[in-house]
């Protein structure tokens, strides 16, 4: 009864990234979770997005352009918008 009145009445109101992990099936929560919490996961996904998977091989690339802060509020806004 109780998964019952969580999974209808309280989870529906409370944002991914605040969910309590209560049960196994819910672990896909963690990798959503750390996105919210890790600069470092951010920054190295943003860097993927900006090479298009492709390495670093000229001087004046794109990437290092763009501060650690700016990496992390742009990969963060495009999941959580």
């Amino acid at each position: 009864m109780n998964d019952i009145l969580y999974n209808y009445l309280i989870e529906p109101w409370i944002p991914l990234y605040e969910r309590p992990i209560l049960q196994r099936r819910h672990k896909w929560l963690y990798a959503y979770k750390k996105i919210k919490k890790d600069d470092d996961y951010c920054c190295l996904m943003t860097d993927v997005i900006l090479h298009a998977c492709d390495p670093c091989n000229t001087r004046y690339c794109i990437c290092r352009y763009f501060f650690r802060e700016d990496k992390v509020n742009y990969y963060r806004n495009i999941l959580y918008d």
